[in-house]
Protein backbone atom coordinates (compact mmCIF):
# COMPACT_ATOMS: atom_id res chain seq x y z
CA UNK A 1 0.00 0.00 0.00
CA UNK A 2 1.42 3.59 -0.62
CA UNK A 3 0.36 6.51 1.10
CA UNK A 4 1.46 9.91 0.06
CA UNK A 5 1.26 13.32 2.18
CA UNK A 6 1.87 16.37 0.30
CA UNK A 7 1.06 20.41 1.37
CA UNK A 8 -0.55 21.69 -0.88
CA UNK A 9 -0.75 25.38 -0.30
CA UNK A 10 -3.87 25.11 -2.36
CA UNK A 11 -5.49 22.55 -4.12
CA UNK A 12 -6.99 24.53 -6.95
CA UNK A 13 -3.44 26.11 -7.98
CA UNK A 14 -2.43 21.78 -7.99
CA UNK A 15 -5.00 20.97 -9.74
CA UNK A 16 -4.73 23.61 -12.49
CA UNK A 17 -0.93 22.65 -12.72
CA UNK A 18 -1.72 18.86 -12.97
CA UNK A 19 -4.18 19.30 -15.71
CA UNK A 20 -1.80 20.79 -17.47
CA UNK A 21 1.13 18.28 -17.03
CA UNK A 22 -1.22 15.24 -16.75
CA UNK A 23 -4.15 15.07 -18.91
CA UNK A 24 -7.10 12.78 -18.13
CA UNK A 25 -6.28 8.67 -19.46
CA UNK A 26 -9.86 7.88 -20.19
CA UNK A 27 -13.61 9.01 -21.06
CA UNK A 28 -14.23 9.86 -17.58
CA UNK A 29 -10.55 10.36 -15.80
CA UNK A 30 -10.01 13.07 -14.17
CA UNK A 31 -6.25 14.65 -14.49
CA UNK A 32 -6.24 14.37 -10.72
CA UNK A 33 -7.50 10.95 -10.24
CA UNK A 34 -4.96 9.88 -13.36
CA UNK A 35 -2.06 11.33 -11.13
CA UNK A 36 -2.78 9.57 -8.43
CA UNK A 37 -2.63 6.51 -10.18
CA UNK A 38 0.26 7.21 -12.33
CA UNK A 39 1.86 7.78 -8.90
CA UNK A 40 0.09 4.12 -7.94
CA UNK A 41 -0.95 5.90 -4.59
CA UNK A 42 -3.63 4.19 -2.42
CA UNK A 43 -3.98 6.90 0.05
CA UNK A 44 -3.50 9.95 -0.84
CA UNK A 45 -3.19 13.12 2.25
CA UNK A 46 -3.37 16.70 1.08
CA UNK A 47 -2.87 19.62 3.75
CA UNK A 48 -3.31 23.51 3.39
CA UNK A 49 -6.29 22.77 0.37
CA UNK A 50 -7.43 26.26 1.53
CA UNK A 51 -11.49 25.25 -0.02
CA UNK A 52 -14.18 26.27 1.81
CA UNK A 53 -17.01 24.19 2.67
CA UNK A 54 -19.14 26.11 0.35
CA UNK A 55 -17.34 25.88 -2.43
CA UNK A 56 -17.03 22.34 -2.46
CA UNK A 57 -20.76 21.55 -3.06
CA UNK A 58 -19.98 23.62 -6.32
CA UNK A 59 -17.41 22.06 -6.99
CA UNK A 60 -16.59 19.79 -9.87
CA UNK A 61 -15.00 16.20 -10.41
CA UNK A 62 -11.72 17.21 -11.04
CA UNK A 63 -11.53 17.98 -6.89
CA UNK A 64 -14.42 15.27 -5.63
CA UNK A 65 -12.83 12.62 -8.16
CA UNK A 66 -15.51 10.35 -9.12
CA UNK A 67 -13.79 7.73 -10.78
CA UNK A 68 -11.32 5.05 -8.57
CA UNK A 69 -11.13 7.44 -4.93
CA UNK A 70 -13.47 8.84 -2.63
CA UNK A 71 -12.28 11.89 -0.80
CA UNK A 72 -13.20 12.67 2.80
CA UNK A 73 -12.86 16.32 3.58
CA UNK A 74 -12.23 18.82 6.69
CA UNK A 75 -12.66 22.67 5.74
CA UNK A 76 -12.16 25.10 8.20
CA UNK A 77 -15.47 26.55 9.43
CA UNK A 78 -13.97 29.66 11.21
CA UNK A 79 -15.76 33.01 10.71
CA UNK A 80 -11.81 34.56 10.79
CA UNK A 81 -10.27 31.70 8.97
CA UNK A 82 -12.71 30.58 5.85
CA UNK A 83 -10.71 29.28 2.84
CA UNK A 84 -7.64 28.58 4.77
CA UNK A 85 -6.09 25.62 6.02
CA UNK A 86 -8.36 22.82 4.96
CA UNK A 87 -7.03 18.57 4.76
CA UNK A 88 -8.37 15.96 2.05
CA UNK A 89 -7.25 11.99 2.30
CA UNK A 90 -8.21 11.05 -1.02
CA UNK A 91 -8.75 6.71 -0.91
CA UNK A 92 -9.26 4.03 -3.26
CA UNK A 93 -13.30 3.39 -3.49
CA UNK A 94 -13.45 0.63 -0.77
CA UNK A 95 -10.99 0.69 0.94
CA UNK A 96 -12.51 3.52 4.04
CA UNK A 97 -15.01 1.74 6.84
CA UNK A 98 -15.63 5.42 8.00
CA UNK A 99 -14.02 8.91 8.12
CA UNK A 100 -14.62 11.97 10.08
CA UNK A 101 -13.63 15.72 9.72
CA UNK A 102 -14.68 15.95 13.68
CA UNK A 103 -12.29 13.50 15.68
CA UNK A 104 -11.48 15.60 18.65
CA UNK A 105 -15.14 16.32 19.66
CA UNK A 106 -14.31 19.51 20.66
CA UNK A 107 -15.65 22.74 18.31
CA UNK A 108 -12.68 25.37 18.78
CA UNK A 109 -10.62 22.94 17.41
CA UNK A 110 -12.30 20.89 15.10
CA UNK A 111 -13.49 23.63 13.01
CA UNK A 112 -10.47 24.80 12.36
CA UNK A 113 -10.20 22.08 9.33
CA UNK A 114 -6.88 20.47 10.36
CA UNK A 115 -7.71 17.00 10.64
CA UNK A 116 -9.38 13.83 8.93
CA UNK A 117 -9.27 10.79 10.45
CA UNK A 118 -9.96 7.61 8.48
CA UNK A 119 -10.44 4.02 9.70
CA UNK A 120 -9.08 1.50 6.91
CA UNK A 121 -10.31 -1.36 8.83
CA UNK A 122 -6.61 -2.78 10.33
CA UNK A 123 -5.18 1.02 10.68
CA UNK A 124 -6.36 4.43 11.39
CA UNK A 125 -5.37 6.98 9.40
CA UNK A 126 -4.64 10.40 11.08
CA UNK A 127 -3.94 13.72 7.66
CA UNK A 128 -3.23 16.59 9.77
CA UNK A 129 -2.24 20.35 9.45
CA UNK A 130 -0.49 21.53 12.46
CA UNK A 131 -0.88 25.47 12.96
CA UNK A 132 2.12 27.20 12.43
CA UNK A 133 3.58 29.24 14.97
CA UNK A 134 5.90 29.14 18.50
CA UNK A 135 4.76 32.24 20.39
CA UNK A 136 1.97 33.63 22.20
CA UNK A 137 -1.97 33.05 22.15
CA UNK A 138 -1.76 31.30 18.80
CA UNK A 139 1.48 28.52 20.45
CA UNK A 140 -1.23 27.53 23.08
CA UNK A 141 -3.56 27.03 19.94
CA UNK A 142 -0.90 25.00 18.78
CA UNK A 143 -0.64 23.02 21.58
CA UNK A 144 -4.30 22.84 22.20
CA UNK A 145 -4.23 20.90 18.59
CA UNK A 146 -1.59 18.68 19.44
CA UNK A 147 -2.78 17.69 22.69
CA UNK A 148 -6.40 16.69 21.24
CA UNK A 149 -4.48 14.77 18.25
CA UNK A 150 -2.49 13.05 21.38
CA UNK A 151 -5.59 12.32 23.14
CA UNK A 152 -7.49 10.63 19.99
CA UNK A 153 -4.57 9.25 18.31
CA UNK A 154 -3.48 6.99 22.16
CA UNK A 155 -7.51 5.96 21.86
CA UNK A 156 -7.41 4.76 18.60
CA UNK A 157 -4.32 2.83 19.52
CA UNK A 158 -6.23 0.62 22.02
CA UNK A 159 -7.62 -1.25 19.13
CA UNK A 160 -5.42 -0.72 15.91
CA UNK A 161 -2.19 0.78 14.83
CA UNK A 162 -1.62 4.23 13.97
CA UNK A 163 -0.86 6.15 10.90
CA UNK A 164 -0.03 9.80 11.55
CA UNK A 165 0.98 12.05 7.84
CA UNK A 166 0.84 15.53 7.35
CA UNK A 167 2.40 18.64 8.18
CA UNK A 168 3.45 18.65 11.34
CA UNK A 169 5.04 22.43 11.42
CA UNK A 170 7.98 21.66 13.85
CA UNK A 171 10.96 22.32 13.81
CA UNK A 172 14.26 21.01 15.85
CA UNK A 173 15.72 24.33 16.54
CA UNK A 174 13.95 28.23 16.48
CA UNK A 175 14.94 30.00 13.75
Amino acid sequence: MLILSWNVAGLSTTVKRINDNYKPGGKNASALSNFFALHHADIVCLQEHKIPKTALANSSEPLLLTNDYESFWSCCVDERRKGMNGVVTYVRKGRVVSANAAPFNDPDVDRQGRCVMTDHGAFVLFNVYVPCTSSGRALCNKMKFLNALRQVMCEQRKSKPVILVGDLNIARDKK
